[in-house]
């Protein structure tokens, strides 16, 4: 387990890579996205492979509490590894705690992408001394416990707005009427836009 260097360009860029490839990677994870949360510190643990590839990593952001010489910890949806592998997420939260250490934080904060239903990931979860939230349907978290995805690639518009509810696809009409563009970013201007929208 290791700590990344933020100042170690090549570091910066294996970390982000991993993050962008795993399926488990989401932009809340990522460096640029830290760099636009300007009230929090951001430190990332990072898991090896024998062959020495990261197969797990960890964004945590940190924010000192106000009045308190005290701090809160948050990876939002993280951690990005097989969230089954025991050994990675020991390691993970190993240096979670180094951090906690370090910033004399009380709590880390997860808001992880896994289905309400995966049992193994829970009892993973309470074996490593995390408190679980109640089972909800609702929206309760800092993030989305639910969330969609849509995966266009090899469909077309028209494929798309069919597979809809009607009523979806009269709400995607009716912003595109009142001016709405959608666009895919790709660049780090891109997220600032994203961020100030």
């Amino acid at each position: 387990m290791e700590f990344l260097n933020i100042k170690d360009a090549a570091a910066v860029a294996e970390y982000e890579a991993f993050v962008q490839s795993h399926p488990k990677g989401h932009f809340c994870q990522s460096v640029m996205w830290a760099k636009l949360k300007t009230e929090w510190k951001f430190e990332a643990v990072i898991v090896r492979d024998d062959e020495g590839k990261i197969c797990g990593s960890m964004g945590i952001l940190v924010r000192k509490v106000p009045v308190f010489p005290t701090a809160i910890m948050y990876a939002p949806r993280g951690p990005v590894c097989d969230v089954h592998d025991k050994a990675v997420m020991e390691q993970l939260v190993a240096g979670a705690k180094e951090i906690a250490d370090k910033y004399n934080a009380y709590v880390l904060r997860m808001d992880t992408d896994v289905k309400s239903d995966d049992t193994e990931f829970a009892a993973l979860c309470q074996e490593l001394g995390f408190t679980l939230p109640k089972q909800s349907k609702n929206f309760e978290g800092i993030q989305p416990r639910y969330v969609f995805r849509l995966y266009p690639e090899g469909r077309g518009e028209e494929e798309l707005m069919a597979s809809f509810h009607s009523k979806t696809r009269y709400n995607i009409r009716l912003s595109a009427r009142k001016g709405v563009t959608v666009k895919i970013g790709t660049t780090p201007e891109d997220v600032q836009t994203f961020h100030d929208l």
